[in-house]
């Protein structure tokens, strides 16, 4: 009779325990990051981040360049990086001409020496160097070559790419050899025409394999870098919490350097942004966009992607390959910072003294997502990421002790906020500049501990002992 109420005890007590609420259960777990700031992994590429830039928008920029020294100021925030100047502007319906007048005209984009001139002397004001893309698919191929050997005697180039998405061609899934075809004929004229600068390619869109395989099997050791673009699917309806589903970055980023690497190449990301299209009103242009793209990058280096040009900068109706307002873009129209371009300062903070990236694995944290930078400057770069609608906070252990800490934080009133939004307390001011305030967070050696309020980012930055 005893052994039976004993059970009956023991029974009551475990259906107690199962009825407890799996999320107080998560809660009684302290979430924790451990970082192993000893053991350095991918080095921290020297141009990492950089912008993609239409050529039909060329003119623009220029122009913007020229007359608003804030906007200036948005691209020396972050330097030095890369501007990839590419797109459907510069394909289909681009042509060369060393004596028509440029024109930033939606289906009129005729590149000129002129307009080339003036933008690479913008971007070495900058100390930006440029990726430039000559044209595949408007039927001219010695034209094409031609321009790619004016382009490859500028001064700060990157190197040149030949065609934009050519996945998208006319029959591209059954008549692709035709199309590599025609990149070796203008990678071949370009040569004979006096073209000595590296190429890179040949920037279709990721998961294309059809077109990639044969393509880097023929081609691969005329390239610099695989290049590809990406994007988060087709805009349709998507809400921020759509957005911030970020897995899939883990998955794309590390399958697109994997094959790079079976090919001894690097790869770099040189068109990329929310959706394609136009990006999703609300969602594209709000904060999230912001914790989306400091996710993004910081996962592209984890997987050790060496490039990440966000497309859209400055973009105006005329200069797109849509005729719309696009709503994905780190700067609007009128040359001030988006919502995304606070994702990509984040990255600069993080990445700002080079160094290597480190491991920093997360226990009972879900949706916040930790990266870290051991950099250069010996001091050490902790990112979380809060993914949740509501705050947490987080231990994190280190390898080494340290004397002292602080953080900045990227946020704003809510996600879907389409401004005030700061980072480190601060919004990009009218001239520009940025200047943040950082909190101090109290360090006992090896561990701290810090709140991340809800749907957050922060960058916890740690000081060597004397």
């Amino acid at each position: 009779m005893k052994c039976r109420n004993l059970f009956a005890v023991i029974s009551a007590a475990a259906a107690l325990v199962l009825a407890i609420p799996g999320n107080y259960a998560a809660a009684a777990a302290t979430p924790t990051v451990n970082v192993a700031e000893t053991t350095p992994l991918n080095l921290v590429p020297a141009l990492y981040a950089g912008f993609s830039i239409d050529p039909a928008n060329l003119c623009y920029v220029v122009s913007l360049a020229q007359t608003d020294p804030s906007f200036v100021q948005l691209f020396e925030n972050m330097g030095p990086g890369i501007f990839r100047v590419g797109g459907n502007t510069g394909d289909t319906r681009a042509s060369w001409s060393t004596t028509a007048t440029a024109s930033c005209t939606w289906k009129g984009n005729v590149v000129t020496p002129a307009l080339v001139d003036s933008f690479f002397a913008f971007a070495q004001s900058v100390g930006y160097q440029v990726m430039w893309q000559v044209p595949l698919g408007n039927n001219n191929l010695p034209e094409d070559a031609a321009e790619a050997a004016y382009v490859s005697a500028m001064p700060g180039l990157y190197s040149i790419e030949i065609g934009n998405e050519p996945n998208y061609y006319s029959d591209a899934s059954t008549d692709y050899q035709t199309y590599i075809d025609d990149w070796n004929t203008v990678y071949q004229d370009y040569s004979g025409d006096g073209g000595t600068a590296p190429v890179s390619g040949p920037a279709v869109s990721s998961y294309q394999s059809f077109y990639l395989t044969p393509f880097l099997t023929q081609d691969s050791a005329d390239l610099v870098a695989l290049t590809e673009h990406y994007y988060m699917g087709k805009a349709s309806g998507q809400t921020c919490a759509d957005l911030l589903e970020v897995g899939k970055l883990k998955t794309v980023t590390a399958a697109d350097v994997a094959l790079a690497r079976s090919y001894s190449l690097p790869f770099i990301m040189n068109e990329t942004n929310t959706y394609s299209g136009v990006g999703v009103k609300g969602v594209s242009n709000a904060f999230c966009s912001a914790l989306w793209a400091a996710d993004y990058m910081l996962t592209g280096l984890g997987n050790g992607v060496q490039g990440m040009y966000f497309h859209g900068t400055a973009d105006y109706p005329l200069g797109n390959s849509g005729g719309a307002v696009q709503y994905y873009t780190p700067i609007n129209k009128n040359g001030t910072p988006a919502p995304e371009y606070y994702g990509m300062l984040f990255y600069h903070e993080m990445a700002q003294a080079g160094g290597s990236q480190v491991a920093a694995t997360t226990a009972s944290a879900p949706n916040i997502d930790a990266y870290a930078v051991a950099g250069g400057d010996g001091e050490l770069r902790v990112a979380l990421i809060n993914r949740n609608g509501t705050s947490s906070t987080v231990t994190i252990h280190t390898t080494l002790t340290y004397a002292q800490a602080s953080e900045i934080s990227l946020s704003a009133p809510s996600l879907t906020s389409l401004s005030g939004v700061t980072l480190g307390g601060a919004s990009v001011a009218a001239n520009g500049t940025w200047t943040p305030v950082s909190q101090p967070v109290t360090v006992n050696g090896s561990t701290s501990s810090i709140t991340i309020p809800a749907n957050t980012g922060v960058i916890v930055t740690y000081s060597p002992s004397a």
